[in-house]
C-alpha cells in the first residue's frame, strides 16, 4: 500500500515538474514577443478546467506609461462571434425563436424578393449568402473604419438596400460580418431590448463584470487598452477607433472574464450546462461542419480543434480549444505589430504532447502515372468566382490572386508542390486542372482555364455603362487608344485596365472580379462582380 501510494506521489511530481518547464518555455516565448515599454500582451492556459498559466506583459497606454494589467479591457474583434452566436443558442433553447426560422419571420424588411429561406443558423454560420458589409462600403468608397460615429443601424440600413444574395442560403460558406449585425438586430427584436442592454445582463450571468459591447461612439471605456501599430513605418502610431458596431465585434473584455468563461466551458459538461457544452459543436442541421456557433471547427495542429481569431485595427485576439486535450489557449493584445494566432499556435506546440500522424491524402495524390503537365497559367476556382495564377519569377513559383495575395510554392517532383508557409497542403499540376490535396484527405480541383485573351474586335461586346441599384454604383467599360479593356467606377476618377480577360467573359483587375453574363442573341446583360466577401452583385447593363 504504502508503495502505491510513493508511486502516485512521485507521478504527481513528475507531471508537475513537466508541465512547470513547459511554463517556462513559455513564458520565454511571450517574453520575447513584447518589451515592457511596448504596446502588450495578454494570454492566459486553461487546463482540465484550472488557470495555469496568466500574463501580462508590455502597455496599455504608450504615452502615459499605464501597463497593461488584470483589469484592462482590449477590443478582442471578431473573437466576439461566439458570444453573439451563444446569445441566439440560448434564445433557441428558450424556445424565443428555432435556427430553422428564417430570419426574416421577425426581420421583415430584408430581402424581400429572395424567396428561398434564410434561416437564423445561415447567418450564424456564413452560409446565408448576405454580403459583408465591409466590402460593400469599399465599392461605395466609404472605408468603414474611417467612417466617424458608423454603428449597427447605419449597417443594417445598408443591408435592407441589397436585393439579392451572393449566393443560395446553404450552398457555400463566405465569412460575413453582416450576418452577425443581422443576429444582433434578431437579438433586440425577440428580446424588446437593446442589443447591449441584453448582452451586458447576458455576460453577467456567466460572471464576466467586465465585459461589454460597445455602446457609443467615443465611449469612455475604464482600463482600455489604446491600440498601436507601427505600419509598416518603424515608429508607433495610435491607432484610434471612431465606429461603434457590435455584435460581428468591438467586444472591450478582460483576459480574466476570458479565462472565466474558458474554465466554464472545460466544466460545462460536470456541470451540465446544455448552453455551453451545444455552443462548442456543429450547428444542427447544417450543411457545412467546419464553422459553427461563432466559431471555427476545422483541424488545428493536426488535431480536433475550436477557435477563432479576431484583428480590428491594430486590436487582435485569438481563443484557441483542443476539447479532448482540455486545453485551451487566450491571447490578447493591443499591439498591431504581433499575431496572436501564431503566438497560440508557438504555445499549443508545447503544450501538446507529440504525435506520430499520418497524413491521410486522397489516393490520387500518391498515383504517379500522368505525364508532365504544363505549371504556369491561369485556373478557375471551383465556383468560378475568381482565378487563380501560377507564375514564375527568378526561379521561383508562385500562387497568385488578384493584386495582394501571393503565396511561394515549393517543388517535390514532377508536378508535385507544396506551400512555402504550410508543408502538409500538397497541389498537383495535371493536364486541365489543378488540385490540392489536404491531409485529411480533402481535394480542391481548380480547372485550368484554356479560354485565349479577348481579340480587341470582340471588346465592343463590353463596352458600355453597368448599373447597381443597391449601391447606386455604376462603372464603365470602354477600349484604350491601345486596344485594351478599361473600366472605372463611378465614384472614381481613374481609368483602369483590366489585368486579365478572356473569351469566358472572365476578366479581373486587382481584387475584383467580373463574369459576364449574355442572353440569347449573346448580348451581354448584365456583370458580376465579386470583391473578397461580396459575392456575385449584379450590375445591369444600361441599354
Amino acid at each position: 500500500m504504502k508503495n502505491c501510494i510513493l508511486l502516485i506521489l512521485l507521478l504527481i511530481s513528475s507531471i508537475s515538474k513537466s508541465q512547470e518547464v513547459q511554463l517556462i518555455k513559455i513564458d520565454s516565448i511571450v517574453n520575447s514577443k513584447v518589451s515592457e515599454n511596448e504596446p502588450g500582451l495578454m494570454i492566459g492556459i486553461v487546463k482540465d478546467g484550472e488557470i495555469i498559466y496568466e500574463k501580462y506583459k508590455g502597455l496599455a497606454n504608450v504615452e502615459h506609461q499605464v501597463k497593461i494589467g488584470s483589469k484592462t479591457r482590449s477590443n478582442i474583434a471578431s473573437t466576439a462571434k461566439q458570444f453573439t452566436a451563444l446569445m441566439v443558442l440560448k434564445l433557441a433553447l428558450e424556445k424565443k425563436l428555432n435556427l430553422e426560422d428564417d430570419f426574416r419571420k421577425y426581420l421583415p424588411n430584408f430581402y424581400p424578393e429572395v424567396k428561398e429561406e434564410i434561416k437564423i443558423r445561415h447567418l450564424i454560420n456564413h452560409t446565408s449568402g448576405i454580403r459583408d458589409y465591409v466590402e460593400l462600403m469599399g465599392l461605395q468608397n466609404r472605408i468603414w473604419w474611417k467612417q466617424v460615429g458608423l454603428n449597427n443601424n447605419d449597417v443594417i440600413e445598408l443591408l435592407e438596400k441589397q436585393e439579392n444574395l451572393g449566393f443560395s442560403p446553404g450552398k457555400h460558406y463566405s465569412y460575413s460580418n453582416s450576418n452577425y449585425n443581422i443576429l444582433a438586430k434578431l437579438i433586440e427584436k425577440v428580446t424588446d431590448k437593446k442589443f447591449t442592454e441584453y448582452s451586458d445582463d447576458f455576460f453577467m450571468q456567466l460572471g464576466m463584470n467586465s465585459t461589454s459591447f460597445i455602446k457609443f461612439y467615443m465611449q469612455v471605456i475604464p482600463n482600455r487598452a489604446a491600440p498601436y501599430s507601427d505600419w509598416g513605418y518603424g515608429e508607433l502610431f495610435h491607432s484610434i477607433s471612431i465606429t461603434k458596431t457590435a455584435g460581428e465585434g468591438f467586444l472591450y473584455t478582460t483576459l480574466e472574464d476570458q479565462l472565466l468563461f474558458e474554465k466554464a466551458l472545460q466544466n460545462a459538461k460536470q456541470n451540465k450546462d446544455t448552453l455551453l457544452m451545444k455552443s462548442q459543436l456543429p450547428i444542427p442541421n447544417s450543411e457545412i461542419k467546419s464553422y459553427g456557433f461563432g466559431l471555427k471547427l476545422n483541424d488545428r495542429l493536426g488535431r480536433k480543434a475550436v477557435h477563432h481569431d479576431g484583428v480590428t485595427n491594430a486590436y487582435h485576439a485569438q481563443c484557441l480549444r483542443f476539447p479532448k486535450e482540455k486545453i485551451a489557449i487566450f491571447v490578447m493584445s493591443n499591439n498591431g505589430n504581433l499575431r496572436s494566432d501564431l503566438l497560440a499556435d508557438e504555445i499549443a506546440i508545447l503544450l501538446l504532447k507529440k504525435q506520430n500522424r499520418t497524413p491521410t491524402y486522397n489516393t490520387r495524390y500518391y498515383k504517379d502515372n500522368y505525364r508532365k503537365a504544363s505549371i504556369v497559367g491561369q485556373y478557375n476556382y471551383p465556383n468560378d468566382e475568381k482565378l487563380v495564377r501560377i507564375e514564375k519569377e527568378n526561379g521561383k513559383t508562385y500562387w497568385k490572386e488578384g493584386d495582394y495575395f501571393n503565396l511561394e510554392m515549393i517543388s517535390e517532383g514532377v508536378n508535385k508542390f507544396r506551400f512555402a508557409n504550410n508543408p502538409t497542403l500538397k497541389i498537383v499540376f495535371y493536364d486541365d486542372e489543378m488540385v490540392e490535396y489536404y491531409d485529411s484527405g480533402k481535394t480542391m480541383k481548380y480547372k485550368r482555364s484554356r479560354a485565349l485573351p479577348i481579340s480587341s474586335s470582340n471588346i465592343k461586346d463590353f463596352i458600355g455603362s453597368y448599373y447597381n441599384k443597391e449601391l447606386d454604383l455604376s462603372f464603365n467599360l470602354k477600349r484604350s487608344d491601345e486596344g485594351k479593356l478599361n473600366f472605372m467606377f463611378s465614384n472614381d476618377k481613374k481609368w483602369k485596365d483590366v489585368a486579365l480577360y478572356n473569351n469566358a467573359d472572365f476578366f479581373v483587375n486587382g481584387n475584383l472580379f467580373f463574369k459576364a453574363n449574355r442572353d440569347n442573341l449573346n448580348k451581354i446583360t448584365d456583370i458580376l462582380l465579386n470583391y473578397a466577401r461580396a459575392k456575385n452583385i449584379k450590375f445591369k447593363k444600361n441599354l
